[in-house]
C-alpha cells in the first residue's frame, strides 16, 4: 500500500507536517511537473522556462490568500516543510490549470495529448442494490506520477476532518469529509482562463463546508484558473459541476446515471472548449451502456470491475514508446450514506482495495 498518514493541528502546522515528512519526494515531483509541461511544449516548438510561470504566480497566491486562506496556510506549510518556495508548491498541484492559463491552445497542437485524463460516475440510489449514492473515477496521470500518490487523513483543529486522496503536494484531490460529503475532479480544457484559485484548493474549501450545498457555492462563487468537471455527493444527493474561469454550471442528479470523462457536455462552454483527449467520449459511452445495462443491480464489487475494465480504456496502461503518455495511477469508489471510501493504488486491474472510513 501506498502512504497513508494521518495529520492534526492548524492548517500551517498539517501542511508543514506533509512537507516534512515528504520533502524529498517533493522535490522530486516538483521536478517531475516541471519536466511534463517542458515536454508538452516541445511537442509544438516551444520552450517552457519556469519564468513563463512565475509571472503569473503572485495573482494566483493573491487569489488563494483572499479566497481560500485556510488552503494558503497549508501550502505555506509544505514550503516551509519541505524548503520549496510556495510558488513551486502550487504549480505543482494546479498543473492543468497552469498548462491552460500559460498556453491554452496547447493541447490542439500536442502530438499526444493524453497526458491528463480520467472517467467519473455518479449513480442515484436505483441504480445499485444498496439503494444508495455512490459515487466514483479512476485517476489517470502521467506513469512518472504514479509514485507520490498519498492517502491523508486530516484533522484541523478548526476545520472538518477528511481523507484526501492526493499527490505529496498535500492539498485534496478527491475526498470525503466526515459528514460524508465527497467531491472528486475530471480535467476539461477551455481557453476560458485566469488567475483564480487553483482547483485542488477549490476541493479542499468546498470539503471544510458542513453542508453540500454549502460546498457548491465554492465552486459558484470563487474565481477559478481554467476548465475542470466536480462530482459532489452526500447521503441523499449528488450534483454534477462544470466550470471554467467566467461560468459554473450545476446539475442535480436524481434517477440517471451521469457519466463524465474529459470534454464539456453543457453548450455553454462548447465555445471555448479544448477537446484534447481523442478517447474522452469513447470512454464516457463505453460507461454509460455498462453501468445502464446493470441498472438496479450494481454492487460495490461491480465498480470495482467497471473501473479495473480495459475494453473500453477506463483502466489506462501507458505506452511506453510515448513521449507523453497516460495511465491510471489511482482508482476510488465513495459510499457516502456510511462515509466509506474504497481506494485502489496505481492500476485497480492489478492491485487491491482498501477501504476507509470516517
Amino acid at each position: 500500500m501506498r502512504q497513508f498518514i494521518s495529520l492534526q493541528g492548524s492548517y500551517y502546522d498539517i501542511g508543514y507536517q506533509i512537507g516534512n515528512l515528504f520533502s524529498n519526494k517533493i522535490n522530486k515531483y516538483i521536478n517531475v511537473r516541471y519536466e511534463s509541461i517542458s515536454n508538452e511544449f516541445a511537442n509544438f516548438n516551444l520552450a517552457f522556462r519556469r519564468e513563463n510561470y512565475y509571472k503569473y504566480s503572485d495573482s494566483l497566491i493573491s487569489s488563494l490568500l483572499k479566497h481560500t486562506p485556510n488552503e494558503y496556510s497549508e501550502l505555506r506549510g509544505i514550503a516551509d516543510g519541505s524548503g520549496n518556495i510556495i510558488e513551486d508548491i502550487i504549480f505543482g498541484l494546479g498543473y492543468s490549470d497552469i498548462f491552460d492559463l500559460l498556453y491554452k491552445e496547447a493541447r490542439l497542437h500536442s502530438s499526444n495529448p493524453e497526458s491528463d485524463e480520467c472517467t467519473s460516475f455518479i449513480t442515484p440510489p436505483n441504480y445499485s442494490r444498496s439503494e444508495k449514492y455512490i459515487t466514483g473515477q479512476n485517476w489517470d496521470m502521467p506513469p512518472e506520477t504514479e509514485d507520490y500518490v498519498v492517502l491523508l487523513h486530516k484533522k484541523p483543529e478548526s476545520g472538518m476532518e477528511l481523507y484526501s486522496l492526493t499527490t505529496v503536494l498535500g492539498l485534496t484531490h478527491m475526498g470525503m469529509n466526515s459528514n460524508g460529503t465527497c467531491i472528486g475532479t475530471t480535467n476539461v480544457a477551455t481557453s476560458d482562463v485566469g488567475c483564480g484559485v487553483i482547483f485542488s484548493a477549490l476541493i479542499q474549501s468546498a470539503l471544510s463546508r458542513t453542508t453540500i450545498n454549502d460546498s457548491i457555492k465554492i465552486f459558484n462563487n470563487l474565481p477559478k484558473v481554467s476548465g475542470h468537471f466536480y462530482y459532489l455527493a452526500s447521503e441523499n444527493t449528488a450534483f454534477a459541476v462544470e466550470v471554467s474561469a467566467s461560468y459554473c454550471i450545476v446539475d442535480e442528479i436524481k434517477n440517471k446515471s451521469y457519466i463524465h470523462s474529459n470534454h464539456y457536455k453543457n453548450k455553454l462552454f462548447l465555445p471555448n472548449a479544448i477537446n484534447y483527449s481523442p478517447t474522452s467520449e469513447y470512454r464516457e459511452r463505453f460507461l454509460s451502456k455498462t453501468i445502464e445495462d446493470n441498472k438496479g443491480l450494481l454492487t460495490i464489487d461491480d465498480f470495482k470491475l467497471i473501473l479495473s475494465s480495459h475494453e473500453g480504456n477506463i483502466c489506462r496502461h501507458s505506452l511506453t514508446n510515448e513521449k507523453i503518455y497516460s495511465q491510471t495511477i489511482g482508482s476510488i469508489i465513495f459510499c457516502p450514506h456510511d462515509k466509506r471510501i474504497i481506494i485502489s493504488f496505481g492500476k485497480p486491474c492489478e492491485n487491491i482495495w482498501h477501504e476507509f472510513s470516517i
